[in-house]
């Protein structure tokens, strides 16, 4: 028998080792995977990765001593191994990036004026438009 205790220590280091390997798992498995997986557990040295697809829980597999290394050079940790699965993940689904406002060329309307091909001309004055309305010639 072992005193409740001693077995809640243990629960807690397990706990606190898997909150630092969280917390540096973008650094550890690279941008694109940490976008995929979620480290969720260490037991007994094994840490528990959820993938949001079977690809991603395989690809762990194929990068178990790769991530063991990454995870000792960047939170001092060991582990023993890591084992991604199938689930569903906690993460919250990326915002949408907005889109760049688009720049207003810096050209002079005399110029423009002196362009002879009237086609080429209403291109032109359409992206001098494109910011501030239409530009007087």
């Amino acid at each position: 028998m072992q005193r409740i205790g001693n077995l809640l220590d243990d629960f807690n280091k397990e706990i606190v080792k898997t909150l630092r390997i969280h917390q540096a798992w973008e650094e550890i498995a690279g941008e694109v995977l940490a976008a995929h997986t979620e480290p969720v557990h260490l037991k007994s040295g094994t840490l528990l990765v959820i993938c949001d697809a079977p690809l991603w829980a395989q690809q762990v597999g194929i990068l178990n001593a790769n991530l063991c290394q990454q995870i000792k050079k960047v939170t001092g940790l060991r582990v023993k191994g890591c084992e991604g699965r199938f689930g569903r993940m906690r993460k919250s689904v990326p915002l949408a990036r907005k889109k760049a406002s688009p720049v207003k060329p810096a050209i002079d309307p005399q110029i423009v004026a002196n362009i002879k091909n009237p086609e080429l001309r209403e291109h032109v004055l359409a992206l001098l438009a494109i910011k501030d309305g239409p530009v007087d010639e």
